[in-house]
């Protein structure tokens, strides 16, 4: 594997659109789950230098993660805050 494949690309970007992004992609996920799901950016506008592609990656894998975890118990609900 190229080393450079590996590098993170690092770049400035909103927040609230990375979460955006990420409850678009899982929420049919969590509906038919029966697990609610919700997401809040305080303050709206918080940006982060990230390599974005890579958080959402790992968001992606932990809140299906916990999605699997919270299938079947009663009232359950996921907030991703920042």
């Amino acid at each position: 594997m190229d080393s450079l494949a590996c590098r993170p690309s690092f770049e400035i970007f909103p927040v609230a659109d990375l979460l955006t992004r990420v409850q678009s992609l899982l929420q049919p996920q969590f509906d038919e789950s029966d697990v609610e799901f919700h997401t809040h950016v305080d303050p709206p506008t918080l940006e982060i230098t990230a390599d974005g592609e890579q958080v959402e990656q790992v968001l992606l894998n932990l809140l299906r993660n916990v999605r699997q975890a919270a299938t079947g118990k009663p009232g359950a609900r996921v907030n991703l805050n920042s």
